[in-house]
């Protein structure tokens, strides 16, 4: 059995490979995967569709990830997203940061595919 069957995952982040990575690792543990190439296209299609779990980048061009929590706070259903930072960004400050301004937990890249799917199983079901 599949750990994420049909749990609904929004990545968010600018960068071509690391998307298609995430997908990939997401996808093969069952879940519905949405991609967005920055945060304006999140917000976007966050419009129209709500997620179990969000992952954001935080290093983007326009709009940061940190701008982006800010303002997915503020929606309807925003408050209760569970929302983890992903970032090449490693020091404890950074933490600190990520988790001050909104985000639930943290995660640095390269990416562990099995912590990555534990932290999204945790979310997904405590939600």
């Amino acid at each position: 059995m599949k750990t994420l069957q049909q749990m609904n995952v929004f990545v968010v982040d600018d960068d071509p490979d690391t998307r298609d990575l995430l997908r990939f690792m997401l996808e093969e543990e069952g879940a519905i995967v949405t991609v967005a190439t920055n945060a304006n296209e999140a917000l976007s299609l966050l419009k129209n569709e709500f997620p179990t779990v969000l992952i954001s980048d935080i290093a983007m061009p326009e709009m940061n990830g940190f701008q982006l929590i800010e303002l997915v706070r503020k929606l309807p259903q925003g408050a209760e997203l569970p929302a983890i930072a992903l970032t090449a960004y490693a020091r404890e400050e950074d933490r600190q940061q990520a988790i001050h301004s909104g985000f639930n937990a943290y995660l640095t890249k390269p990416v562990d595919p099995l912590e990555l799917i534990r932290l999204v199983q945790r979310y997904c079901f405590s939600s």
